[in-house]
């Protein structure tokens, strides 16, 4: 089995660069999972942040337990991301990192709702401003990201999906970290075969 997954969102910011406010930024993403076996999935994604920021990466993802419509799953993500923000000049960066989730999921006949946690470790992160670059390559716990997820079927292979995900910053020593919790909300549609 295959499914596709859209979805747009807004991530709430406040950076702390030059006191600059709460900023909504708007988010897309793109998903593609397949199947396989009946406990196993291999998904791609992509995410972008205001068209600044792209993430690439894939998970695999395995359903370790269910019953009675409960389910517990461990998910390990490898992603890359690059940016490219227009701050003080036009400030390059990214990071390659992995994500590791567990997943609860609780479902109904027509509807679902998941609840997630995982850190984020950040292998390396670099950046590079007006000249001046700056690469952390020490191995370290950077986010702890908590999400809730409900999904409604609206008929056979189509659903939405509404989802609201906090990303903590762990790393208060990590000089391109922003400060603060990162609220997104997104709302999305996916398809299955």
């Amino acid at each position: 089995m295959s499914a596709t997954l859209l979805s747009a969102g807004v991530l709430l910011t406040d950076p702390h660069l030059d006191n600059l406010p709460v900023v909504p930024l708007p988010t897309l993403t793109a998903r593609f999972a397949r199947g396989l076996s009946d406990r196993v999935d291999l998904r791609l994604r992509y995410d972008s942040v205001a068209m600044f920021t792209h993430r690439f990466g894939f998970e695999v993802r395995t359903r370790l337990w269910s019953a009675g419509g409960w389910s517990l799953a461990l998910g390990v993500a490898p992603s890359v991301q690059r940016y490219l923000l227009p701050y003080r000049g036009i400030f390059i960066g990214g990071d390659a990192s992995t994500r590791v989730t567990a997943l609860v999921t609780r479902r109904w006949s027509s509807l679902a709702v998941t609840l997630d946690v995982g850190p984020s470790v950040q292998w390396m992160v670099f950046g590079q401003s007006a000249g001046d670059t700056m690469v952390d390559s020490r191995p370290h716990l950077a986010y702890l990201d908590l999400g809730a997820r409900l999904e409604w079927s609206r008929g056979q292979g189509r659903t939405t999906v509404l989802g609201l995900e906090f990303c903590v910053p762990l790393d208060r020593d990590d000089p391109l970290s922003f400060h603060g919790v990162l609220p997104r909300v997104s709302l999305g549609w996916s398809w299955s075969l």
